[in-house]
């Protein structure tokens, strides 16, 4: 080492009394001790202390959010009572609500008289079916051979045969895997047999009565529900097909899974025709709600919502040789909410290309699907579970989930300006685009 690097490691001093110099803290030997051990543990006590009031303030924090949450309830009850029907108090949480109208052979008169008909399955291990009679009553039947697990899933056919008197079917589901067919006067028919395992939806074809289910065993099975027979086993999901329905015109068959992939099939041959893995241009999360539609040319437009918080429009041609062959792609990303995505379904095209998504966030956003944009956000306070585009209009029927199991439903109108709370459904077409709530 030379010299001049010594110097550079020689140490330095600092002249207190320099006029340039400030002493912040001066310590030698003349200076008092610190204080002892007791005072610090004063100090403690003083910090646990005013740690207490602050605990105090945030429960009573916790408390007012609770009284906000109540707050919330109350303001989403309507302040007069328009139910048609109503069913009997259940124990427990209610899974699946399904809604039908039918036609009764036997008026007394030899005629026919329309009727409404609810079934709601839940965590009690029943199907009830409710049902209004043609003196205006309502009866109640609680169905028979509906599996021995809670009912996760309800639905009632929507085919016609054509006459006056329109056979409606209502398949339940369980978390056993028992799949079951009634007549729409509760009756039971058969058991569907295919699934051991826990059933996570139900639907019908549109023109038949066929019913397709998906289950935690990574499949969707199709059966004819007139006669008991399996029709298909769709396999090709490594995960718990969560979402899945026919085709509007009832050509294809889609399926969406938790392994964050969607698939659409050829109902008669069982194959794929289109498929979607998670990753990359695709979802990054499991699929947990999808809709469909037929576009201008033919082919499908797929809407998919995921645990990821986005939305994926898909296009998928049903004409495919193969799954590669057919040209389907993702058409879209839709980036907006924040929480995992509930619920979404297309607009029918009466009031423009427009779809809804609804989300964990408490908000259901309505999508201008040609520009990718949204053009409203819909506020509801609490997780939103369900939604339905009320056909032929702007309306949204609309579902949201509160503490303790409880289920408000809600429906709101253009026409109706007196009630605030109806009003802020629609603040997308009433204020245009870009309105929020």
């Amino acid at each position: 080492m030379n010299p001049e690097e010594e110097d550079d490691y020689e140490p330095a001093f600092v002249d207190a009394s320099a006029a340039d110099v400030t002493v912040h803290l001066d310590l030698n030997e003349t200076d008092e001790p610190p204080p002892p051990d007791d005072d610090d543990d004063d100090l403690d006590e003083e910090e646990e202390e005013d740690l207490e009031e602050e605990d105090g303030v945030m429960m009573e924090e916790d408390v007012a959010v609770e009284d906000r949450d109540a707050a919330d309830e109350s303001v989403l009850r309507p302040e007069k009572d328009e139910c048609e029907m109503k069913m009997e108090e259940r124990k427990g949480s209610i899974f699946a609500v399904a809604w039908a109208t039918t036609t009764k052979r036997d008026d007394g008169e030899g005629g026919s008289v329309e009727r409404e008909v609810m079934c709601a399955g839940g965590s009690d291990d029943r199907a009830v079916l409710t049902s209004t009679s043609g003196g205006g009553g309502v009866t109640t039947t609680t169905l028979e051979n509906t599996g021995k697990d809670s009912v996760s899933a309800v639905k009632f056919s929507r085919h016609s045969n054509g006459s006056n008197n329109s056979e409606v079917l209502l398949a339940t589901a369980n978390l056993d895997g028992t799949v079951s067919v009634h007549d729409a006067d509760g009756r039971y028919l058969r058991q569907l047999e295919g699934p051991e395992t826990g059933v996570e939806w139900l639907e019908w074809h549109p023109n038949g009565p066929i019913v397709l289910a998906g289950c935690e065993d990574f499949c969707a099975w199709m059966w004819n529900a007139s006669d008991g027979n399996l029709m298909q086993v769709f396999a090709g999901h490594s995960g718990s097909v969560s979402c899945g329905q026919f085709s509007k015109d009832g050509k294809v068959v889609f399926t969406g899974s938790f392994d964050g992939s969607f698939r659409a099939w050829n109902p008669r041959s069982g194959m794929a025709i289109a498929a979607f893995q998670k990753g990359g241009l695709f979802h990054d999360g499991p699929v947990t709600c999808m809709d469909s539609k037929v576009d201008d040319n033919g082919n499908y437009l797929v809407l998919t919502g995921s645990e990821d918080c986005t939305l994926k429009l898909s296009t998928v041609h049903a004409n495919a040789a193969d799954v590669g062959a057919g040209g389907s792609k993702v058409l879209g990303n839709f980036f907006a909410h924040e929480k995992c995505i509930e619920c979404v379904e297309f607009c029918d095209g009466t009031v423009g290309n427009y779809a809804a998504s609804g989300s964990v966030d408490a908000t259901i956003r309505v999508w201008d699907l040609p520009t990718q944009k949204v053009r409203g956000v819909l506020g509801h306070g609490k997780a939103v579970s369900q939604l339905k585009w009320v056909p032929n209009s702007a309306m949204l029927y609309r579902c949201a989930r509160f503490r303790f199991s409880k289920v408000v439903c809600a429906l709101a109108s253009f026409f109706s300006s007196s009630s605030k709370l109806l009003s802020r459904f629609f603040l997308f077409a009433t204020k245009g685009p870009g309105a929020t709530s």
